[in-house]
């Protein structure tokens, strides 16, 4: 059964890939037909959670049993015993350096550089083991948003943690985005949350100004501002041409 849809992609050639659930695997379609690949066709498995094109034009798939990669013409599987932290794959980021990271479900994060995995989890600083949603920003940092741990910020050598505590509207992150400003968006399963940029001041005297009273880190806008989706979406944070923000949602 192919009926419901989890994750969308476009390779190279414009071509559009839709993932989907239930076994259903992934479908191409030309822009006349469709064409249809599963675990027959050599996927490493049938539930589709994420879809990318890197910068060489390959296509990467994010299953529920690891990651296949496809070049066009077959495919290469990576799981566990390839080196993966952990099947279960959430997120896939390709970072300035044609470096990919795989986010997973219970085992943090795997970088793969072409040759080997390095992981990171609980153990060597990230907030929580499960990544649903990554992004780099314009100055190199890896954002990883998590299940239940905030949103993490990792400079290459340390983790540093935003959650509730600093504002974060919920610790559940399931989309980040990067706007053309540069402000950082944040997707969760209870509203959406922008992180202020460092020359937005205070909540008294406006940007540049400094008293007494910081603002929050964050501006929220949850469903009593109008965002009527309540929660967000894995992966569905987008900015279109004309600057509008949109938001892919689970409720409404």
């Amino acid at each position: 059964s192919r009926n419901a849809a989890t994750a969308l992609g476009e390779d190279k050639n414009g071509n559009i890939w839709i993932g989907y659930w239930l076994g259903g695997g992934v479908d191409k379609f030309d822009g006349e037909s469709i064409t249809n690949y599963s675990k027959m066709n050599g996927l490493i498995g049938g539930n589709i959670n994420c879809i990318l094109t890197d910068a060489k034009g390959s296509l990467w798939f994010g299953t529920e049993t690891g990651v296949s990669k496809y070049d066009g013409h077959s495919f290469t599987n990576f799981g566990t015993d390839q080196g993966l932290s952990g099947p279960d794959v959430f997120c896939i980021l390709e970072d300035k350096n044609n470096n990919l990271w795989f986010g997973t479900r219970g085992k943090g994060v795997s970088k793969f550089d072409g040759n080997s995995f390095t992981h990171y989890d609980m153990t060597n600083g990230l907030s929580d083991a499960t990544v649903h949603s990554m992004l780099q920003d314009k100055h190199g940092n890896i954002w990883l948003g998590t299940a239940n741990g905030g949103v993490n910020k990792f400079d290459g050598k340390n983790f540093t943690w935003y959650t509730v505590e600093q504002g974060l509207a919920n610790n559940n992150v399931n989309s980040i985005l990067e706007d053309k400003d540069g402000s950082l968006w944040f997707g969760t399963i209870n509203g959406l949350s922008r992180m202020r940029l460092p020359d937005e001041g205070s909540a008294n005297n406006g940007p540049g100004k400094v008293t007494d009273t910081p603002i929050s880190l964050f501006k929220n806008y949850l469903y009593s501002d109008g965002f009527l989706g309540v929660g967000t979406w894995y992966n569905s944070l987008v900015q279109d041409r004309d600057g509008i923000i949109w938001a892919g949602t689970n409720d409404r």
